[in-house]
């Protein structure tokens, strides 16, 4: 999933608020506390880069990442269609 997590995230972006969306998924997935605090681990900045924030999500939690970013780009494609 190496880049292509933030090719296909920076393709949809521009329909989809990307900062929005990542909030919003990792709150579903954690709460709001956890999602709190993993923003402020990976830092605020890194949301508004995609392959950054693959990047950092890869470093924070390693194979797991996959699967948040799997998500991710599942809700930014079907948001993306509406």
């Amino acid at each position: 999933m190496a880049g292509d997590f933030a090719d296909k995230a920076m393709r949809l972006a521009p329909k989809v608020d990307f900062v929005k969306a990542v909030k919003q998924n990792l709150n579903e997935l954690f709460g709001e506390s956890a999602a709190t605090v993993i923003i402020n681990h990976l830092g605020a900045e890194v949301l508004q880069d995609p392959k950054t924030f693959e990047e950092g999500l890869n470093a924070l939690f390693g194979k797991g990442a996959e699967i948040i970013m799997k998500i991710i780009l599942k809700n930014l494609e079907t948001s993306s269609e509406i």
